[in-house]
């Protein structure tokens, strides 16, 4: 009685797979077989039929395409082919689609189920009969017998399905071919890494390193696209070969962003641009640490979404760059519409409205091979564009020194003659008395040098007399204060004054301040006459003083030794440039006393030269 009921279901087994597809069963006597156009699919919504209610209760439509897809779908879809052979042979039934979630495979022989198996890559890789980064199972057919497939596929990621018959020769043939191609497409990136990576360790430039992670981030991506990160690194560990796919995408973008904003300079250039990919690169930041504990399927969704935007906002900021004259935007922007283009074709492919084949599968691929062969250029580009800017650079400061050089020069003219009842309490009369003609004296002090912006424009509208009374009226001001902190001025050049404070470093500063908050009041005074305000630009420094007595019938003649007039007139200079009032060097600021009294704050990445080497600069503020 069992025996005639199992001959009688496999008789209905017969009859079932017959209506599906014995009358359709195509010939297997080639090497490979594209299955994807002999396929029949009934589509489950409910997820509620098994291999044998699934043959009973739903129809079957015949499909057209070479590889179906049928996107994102909550959906399980059976499929179900027939073929027949003419030898006896081993052969493999590969479905090319690493990424999904679970496939029940039932091989037929004339109705009957002779082999069955579940697999996926929510199940660990070692299960896999074949161990190989796609899912491929082992069939052994018959002479002259007909035989049947029944698969159930249900993935949260893109269902499509490129199915494939090989002979066993051309199967392992084709491995050979695989591996030639993965081997050069990941050589290439992995080169492209160890590359930028060299380059920042030498020049110490950060957009190599943004590169090299983006590289290595992508890289990976596609590794777990092809199976082969399943295959080689992480094959049992289920829950992290799932996972990792959106989590590797996010930081890819994230690196990808911030490699832009670094090459392109997107913060000078584009203000906007700027603040859209630093919000690009947030989303895709906080989309790869969803993708650890968050549903997978949204987070797939909005990561697809994210890395068709990314590359299009990273090609619209290389536009603006390259429209405002900077010249290494346009490999830059040509290497990402490159990849831009593999991107959206195998987006769109996920999406459907492309169909599923080896070009749309494969765009990333080339994207980024065409992508790294411009970038190079770009960045060949760039270190060239960089070295005309340093050489226009190196010359403006050169020109800028013969300036000021020639201000200095000018202003050392002017030192010419000290009081001499000052220098004689200043050094004491012993020393001055003991040097002989020609002799000269050392003493550290502190100079100031102030010079007054806006008054070369002033004799225009002023006589002669009225321009001799303004200076007049412009020392009256200033000479009190500088006398009242001890100090005293050594010499008047038309706008510029010099004066020298022998005791305290804090006196020079207080005095400073004071002459500051002095001129509002001068300015109150003359606006009215002129109708125009003057400012004062104040350097302080610490320098070495030498004192000459050229003969009995000569004045004390004075100079400053080194660099010390250089430095402060360089100070000086600085003030105007940087629309600042007051700057002292970092040796003036170490010799304070009482720096606390003081608002005073280092300028970041501003130094001047002294004596052979930089020296930091600080601003002190005036209330």
């Amino acid at each position: 009685m069992v025996k005639l009921q199992l001959n009688y279901l496999s008789i209905l087994m017969v009859l079932m797979f017959s209506q599906v597809s014995y009358g359709e069963s195509v010939l297997f006597n080639q090497q490979y077989l594209n299955l994807g156009a002999h396929l029949s699919v009934s589509k489950d919504v409910d997820n509620i039929f098994n291999s044998s209610t699934v043959l009973e209760e739903q129809s079957f439509i015949r499909l057209t395409e070479q590889q179906p897809n049928f996107g994102y779908s909550t959906a399980s879809f059976w499929l179900s082919t027939a073929f027949h052979s003419l030898a006896t042979q081993h052969v493999f039934f590969e479905i090319a689609n690493p990424r999904l979630d679970n496939i029940e495979f039932y091989f037929y022989q004339q109705g009957e189920l002779i082999y069955q198996l579940s697999t996926g890559d929510q199940k660990p890789f070692s299960a896999r009969p074949v161990a190989h980064h796609n899912f491929v199972f082992p069939l052994s057919l018959k002479a002259n017998e007909y035989y049947s497939v029944l698969i159930k596929v249900k993935s949260r990621d893109n269902i499509f399905l490129p199915i494939s018959l090989w002979t066993e020769a051309a199967f392992y043939k084709g491995q050979v071919y695989d591996f030639v191609v993965y081997a050069l497409f990941y050589g290439i990136l992995l080169a492209v890494v160890v590359v930028n990576l060299l380059l920042f360790i030498v020049l110490k430039d950060k957009s190599y390193l943004g590169l090299a992670l983006f590289f290595i981030c992508i890289g990976l991506v596609l590794f777990s696209l092809n199976g082969l990160a399943s295959r080689f690194f992480w094959g049992d560990w289920v829950w992290w070969s799932k996972q990792s796919q959106t989590f590797l995408e996010g930081l890819a973008v994230v690196f990808g962003v911030l490699f832009t904003r670094l090459f392109l300079n997107t913060a000078y250039y584009s203000s906007r641009i700027n603040q859209y990919l630093s919000l690009l690169a947030l989303i895709a930041g906080l989309v790869s640490l969803m993708s650890l504990f968050a549903d997978y399927s949204w987070c797939v969704m909005i990561m697809s979404n994210v890395v068709i935007i990314g590359p299009i906002l990273i090609v619209i900021a290389a536009l603006v760059c390259y429209s405002h004259q900077y010249r290494p935007a346009r490999n830059f922007l040509i290497a990402w519409l490159f990849f831009l283009v593999g991107c959206l074709i195998h987006g769109l492919m996920l999406y459907q409205f492309l169909p599923s084949n080896f070009i749309t599968q494969y765009g990333m691929h080339s994207g980024l091979i065409w992508f790294s062969v411009f970038l190079f250029f770009a960045l060949v580009d760039r270190v060239s564009h960089l070295k005309q800017q340093k050489e226009s650079a190196l010359l403006e400061i050169i020109h800028q020194q013969n300036i000021t050089l020639g201000y200095q020069q000018r202003m050392v003219n002017s030192v010419s003659r000290f009081v001499p009842a000052q220098f004689l309490r200043l050094l004491e009369k012993v020393d001055i008395m003991g040097a002989k003609d020609g002799g000269a004296t050392l003493k550290n002090m502190f100079i100031m040098l102030a010079d007054v912006r806006g008054f070369s424009f002033l004799p225009t509208s002023m006589t002669a007399e009225e321009s001799a009374d303004f200076l007049n009226a412009y020392s009256k001001f200033m000479r009190p204060i500088v006398d009242k902190n001890k100090g005293f001025i050594d010499e008047s050049i038309n706008q510029d004054i010099m004066a020298l404070f022998p005791d305290a470093a804090d006196q020079a500063v207080h005095a400073a301040i004071e002459m500051q908050q002095q001129l509002r009041h001068f300015n109150f005074t003359y606006k009215n006459q002129h109708q125009s305000d003057v400012s004062i630009g104040i350097g302080i420094h610490k320098g070495d003083i030498l004192l000459s007595k050229e003969s009995e019938d000569v004045p004390l003649k004075t100079s400053l030794i080194g660099d010390a007039v250089n430095v402060t007139a360089q100070l000086e200079f600085l003030t105007k440039e940087l629309q600042v009032p007051i700057l002292i060097t970092e040796k003036l600021f170490a010799a304070l006393s009482q720096p606390e009294c003081f608002t005073i704050h280092k300028l970041d990445n501003i130094n001047i030269k002294c004596e052979g080497d930089d020296m930091n600069v600080y601003q002190v503020l005036v209330s």
